[in-house]
């Protein structure tokens, strides 16, 4: 199938997105079952790409940035928004777990929480189901208001919309603190929850256990691209102001390990 190396070649010259070859040939095969075994020489090219490209990573977010977005969503009663926003920080979360939290899912009190996740990525994996414990206080005062003020079913999600609105409604508080250049995505939660544990000296054995990761070289990769990048996040004094005033309205101790 040689029209298809030259068109991943063209693709190559014009700046073309890797990922986006990924999903052409995926969806080949998929919609064109026929065609299997016959793209080898195209796989084996995405592969080269996939080498010779590094892959772009949801920059880890900060800790007072956070904080700050909770703060905002409080003051603004999105409630449900800044709980998503703790926990995904504080939990190391992914956001397809994230946003597939349910209330039944939750057991809390001001001292500690258990939250189950019923569609992990591990645990689909292993057929089992993974859990996590909050001990933030700042994280687990919102579930408990969240819980008191929601009127809700067992089976209801903490978020009840879209994905697409949950990563729309965050790129608004990023709009609102001027950061949208710097690339923050749902993702960068999770990032950003494990780079802090790495800058506060947390044993990597014990961010491992937190983040729920099956391996220490992929986990000590994606930690340490973490932490090289926070130099390159470096925020206009200005812009600085405007978020520290939000973030200094939450406990200095909020999300801290």
């Amino acid at each position: 199938m040689i029209p298809w190396c030259d068109w991943i070649e063209a693709q190559w010259a014009r700046g073309g997105s890797v990922n986006f070859i990924a999903d052409a040939l995926s969806g080949l095969h998929f919609y064109w079952p026929k065609l299997r075994g016959q793209l080898r020489t195209a796989w084996r090219l995405f592969k080269q790409w996939r080498r010779v490209e590094a892959p772009s990573r949801a920059p880890p977010i900060t800790v007072v940035l956070v904080r700050a977005i909770v703060c905002r969503a409080v003051e603004r009663e999105e409630l449900d928004f800044a709980v998503l926003i703790a926990l995904g920080f504080h939990a190391l979360l992914r956001t397809g777990e994230l946003l597939a939290l349910r209330f039944c899912d939750l057991d809390i009190d001001l001292r500690c929480g258990i939250v189950s996740l019923q569609a992990s990525k591990g645990g689909l994996r292993t057929g089992s189901k993974e859990a996590f414990a909050v001990r933030d206080a700042c994280t687990l005062n919102l579930l408990d208001t969240l819980w008191i003020c929601r009127r809700h079913f067992p089976g209801q999600k903490l978020w009840s919309h879209s994905a697409q609105a949950f990563r729309q409604q965050l790129q608004s508080y990023l709009h609102y603190f001027r950061l949208c250049h710097m690339g923050f995505k749902p993702y960068s939660l999770r990032r950003g929850g494990a780079t802090l544990l790495l800058q506060q000296g947390v044993p990597l054995e014990a961010i491992l256990l937190r983040g729920r990761w099956k391996s220490v070289d992929v986990a000590r990769l994606y930690l340490e691209d973490g932490l090289a990048q926070l130099p390159c996040l470096r925020i206009p004094p200005n812009d600085l102001v405007r978020i520290q005033l939000y973030a200094f309205q939450s406990s200095s101790t909020a999300f801290q390990p």
